[in-house]
């Protein structure tokens, strides 16, 4: 199963399932793709590493698509690098 993550309105990171021929990602899955992004800073880094190459390809027209993304990925790229941040007590 497939799973979409992107930027929310509360500067975080949401995930919906992507609908496929084979079915859709449950509930269950995607929360564990969420609990896993939260929890493993080495899974957001590349994330963010491979977001940053995507974005950088969409401004440069490298990408024949009928709507440029880069502006969601740019917000999903900031608030993974916001999970990154230690938290202040």
């Amino acid at each position: 199963m497939e799973v979409r993550i992107f930027p929310n309105n509360r500067g975080g990171i949401s995930a919906e399932g992507i609908r496929l021929k084979h079915g859709t990602a449950s509930e269950r899955e995607v929360q564990k793709v969420l609990d896993e992004i939260h929890s493993n800073p080495a899974l957001r880094n590349d994330i963010i590493e491979k977001a940053t190459s995507a974005r950088d390809a969409m401004n440069k027209g490298a990408f024949g698509m009928s709507k440029n993304r880069a502006a969601e990925i740019h917000f999903l790229i900031k608030n993974l690098e916001k999970l990154n941040k230690p938290k202040a007590d």
